[in-house]
């Protein structure tokens, strides 16, 4: 018979076996949510030293993307964390300030809760993204148990082999491999992009425009029961611990002043302060634009993110009381992170240059490998001076390069390790087949090599008659543009990634154009130049702020000139002869016209409408100060003046009873008695605005306004 001893001892062996064997299988089977770079962000949080943050920042994919803690703290000395999580629930948003409190509650004092998603709940996965990577404690506990329907479904979420036992056909190596993952922790939970929605957009007019004012009549949007609880449980906690919250909503396309009114109900009644980003004075203050600052106008791109992050310095510094701790020992460890910050957005300044020297001179000093491959042809316009400066950094091949020539090389922390050049055989040769003929089937360079880190690596180039190929191969993926001239690839040694590809098509240029649209904007208002004389993506700005100007302009003049500011309206648009001014008459408008009226009508030159009779017909072209066309008429019909782009007519009350302004066969007039007028721009051909003046009532008011 088996001992005792070793009854007990087998049984906690396997015990212990299967207790190992529960464990990994519930590691392997939960997904690593790297997308919106969550397990950066819950995994690096984890990795802050205690009682450390101040400030953390709350919501959906939108402060994720939004707020950028390194830049807090790089030009404030504010110790924040961005806990925004994809689509995150207000459950999830609760639960994980209840961990920021549980880790940090010496120190944090300011919550910021982007408010997006009280409009709703999303489904459930967003929950599991938000809370798998939380450590277990009592918070994750209680979060999975308010989550839960059951403690049957509360077992399914906590336990992944439960919750995720049919992911078992859908494993990756990344699924095993994630025990090997080390979270960024520079990030800080902040999801870096650099696209514009400009240049993904298909046309200018298709960008969102700003909504600049809150329409306070607006009905209040309905918000989501459970979010609103979640709110307030929040509320609740911040008041019981002394910790400010503060609302916010980061700029975002589909988001209303119905939204804002029901908001800014629960900020006034709880006394908190809510900045709304969407809405004047907040949106001109951090000089945000659709456009250029966010990647598809919802969700904001490095650059708009740094504004509204710069912005927050300010508020939080000012307004919250948060502190500059750059200078005390205990966040020592911020400086480390605040370099690795730094190396990760070199590709914004790569990014800028537009020089080939200057490019691979500001790689060389940094400690990075740098690919370089030629597809097609790279030297026609490569100049003396950077042909000199190429021999004076050690790559005298491509000083050297010829018409057509292949080239490679590679170069690691500023020292040429290789490079390599083949001239065009068929450059001044007469008798092409023959030369052919003797060359072997693979003409194209190659070499290939293996990084300090193991990384294996293969490039490729080939001039035209030599393969015209481009191809820079590092751990399998490629990275060349594969256009034509000079292909670069950098790959930062410490980071372990490719961190900028570019291409300089040296065939046509010995620059490349980059499309710094600031500048280029600065530079046309400077010059005087019209936008009729800018092209590509800096005419594709330009229309799209003058758009932007049109829209403020016209909510502007229609909040400030009242019923009776018939003159400050016209005088608004009056002067620029890139305007065109429509005026249509309905039923009766001259009843209210004084002497002192007509007398500043006919000053205008709109003489016709000086001399207006009772329920007298009317219309009038006006472009810049120019009357281009004015017609009245007391007959039994309509009058009317049509080109191709538009279509007038008016009738007084005996003429048809009417007023139409059709442009480009869609009706702008606002059809009410009196004068209907339409403000349409010869620049964007788009309608800035319509309005109706009842001038059979109210008499306009003369005054400068």
């Amino acid at each position: 018979m088996m001992k005792p001893t070793q009854t007990v001892i087998k049984a906690l062996a396997f015990i212990l076996i299967a207790a190992i064997l529960f464990g990994c299988f519930n590691f392997i089977a939960a997904p690593v949510w790297l997308e919106w770079n969550n397990y950066n962000r819950t995994y690096g949080f984890y990795e802050e030293p205690e009682n450390t943050i101040e400030t953390v920042f709350l919501g959906a994919s939108i402060t994720a993307i939004g707020i950028i803690p390194m830049e807090l703290y790089e030009n404030y000395g504010i110790c924040t964390y961005n806990l925004g999580t994809e689509n995150q629930p207000m459950l999830t948003s609760y639960y994980w300030l209840e961990e920021a409190y549980r880790l940090h509650s010496e120190t944090l004092d300011t919550v910021v809760l982007d408010v997006s998603m009280l409009r709703r709940t999303p489904d459930d996965a967003y929950y599991h993204k938000a809370l798998d990577g939380m450590q277990f404690s009592s918070v994750k506990l209680s979060a999975f148990e308010d989550y839960s329907a059951d403690y049957g479904e509360l077992l399914l979420n906590l336990i992944p082999i439960l919750s995720y036992h049919d992911r078992w056909k859908s494993l990756t190596d990344e699924d095993f491999l994630k025990a090997e993952y080390e979270p960024e922790l520079y990030t800080r939970g902040y999801y870096f992009v650099t696209g514009r929605y400009l240049d993904a957009a298909s046309d200018y007019s298709q960008i969102t425009l700003p909504l600049y004012t809150v329409d306070e009549e607006a009905e209040e949007s309905e918000l989501n029961t459970e979010s609103l609880l979640y709110l307030k449980k929040m509320i609740e906690f911040c008041n019981e611990n002394d910790i400010r919250l503060i609302l916010m909503k980061t700029p975002q396309t589909g988001w209303t002043s119905s939204d804002h009114n029901a908001v800014q109900s629960i900020a006034d009644t709880y006394q908190l302060d809510f900045l709304d980003f969407n809405f004047e004075p907040y949106f001109s203050e951090i000089d945000f634009n659709y456009a250029t600052d966010t990647m598809d106008g919802g969700h904001a791109n490095y650059y708009g993110a740094s504004k509204l992050t710069d912005w927050l310095g300010s508020y939080l510094m000012e307004e919250c009381g948060n502190r500059d701790v750059r200078n005390e020992d205990t966040y020592a460890f911020m400086e480390s992170e605040l370099e690795d910050y730094r190396r990760s957005i070199a590709k914004i300044s790569l990014a800028k240059i537009t020089d080939p020297y200057d490019y691979i001179s500001y790689v060389m000093e940094g400690d990075y490998v740098m690919f370089i491959s030629v597809r097609d042809e790279a030297s026609s316009s490569l100049t003396e001076k950077q042909r000199d400066n190429f021999e004076s950094m050690g790559l005298t091949q491509l000083a050297e390069l010829s018409f057509r020539a292949s080239y490679l090389a590679v170069i690691e922390d500023g020292k040429v390790v290789v490079e390599l050049s083949e001239k065009d055989p068929n450059i001044g040769t007469d008798d092409i087949s023959d030369v052919f003929n003797d060359m072997e089937e693979s003409v194209a360079l190659k070499y290939e090599g293996t990084l300090q880190d193991g990384t294996d690596y293969l490039i490729i180039s080939g001039g035209w008659n030599l393969g015209d190929v481009s191809s820079i191969l590092i751990d399998g993926e490629e990275y060349s543009t594969r256009s034509r001239g000079l292909n670069i690839v950098v790959y930062d040694k410490e980071l372990q990634e490719v961190i900028n590809a570019v291409n300089f098509d040296t065939l046509i240029s010995s620059v490349r154009e980059i499309p710094d649209y600031a500048e280029l904007l600065a530079e046309l208002e400077e010059s005087g130049k019209s936008i009729a004389e800018l092209s590509g993506m800096a005419r594709e700005l330009a229309l799209y702020n003058r758009l932007c100007t049109n829209e403020k302009l016209a909510i502007l003049v229609e909040e400030t000139i009242g019923e009776d500011g018939l003159f400050a309206y016209l005088r608004t648009f009056w002067a620029d002869e890139d305007y065109e001014i429509y005026i249509s008459v309905k039923e009766e408008a001259a009843s209210a016209f004084t002497d002192e009226v007509r007398a500043a009508l006919a000053e205008l030159g709109l003489v016709q409408l000086s001399e207006l009779e009772f329920r007298d017909s009317y219309l009038a072209i006006i472009s810049g100060e120019n009357v281009l066309s004015e017609e009245r008429n007391h007959g039994e019909t309509a009058i009317e003046i049509s080109t191709d782009t538009y279509k007038i007519v008016s009738g007084g009350y005996e003429s048809g009873n009417t007023s139409s302004i059709m442009i480009n066969g869609e009706e702008y007039s606002e059809g009410g008695r009196g004068l209907n007028i339409v403000v349409y721009d010869k620049v964007t051909n788009t309608v800035v605005d319509s309005i109706t003046f009842d001038t059979y009532e109210m008499t306009p008011s003369v005054l400068e306004e």
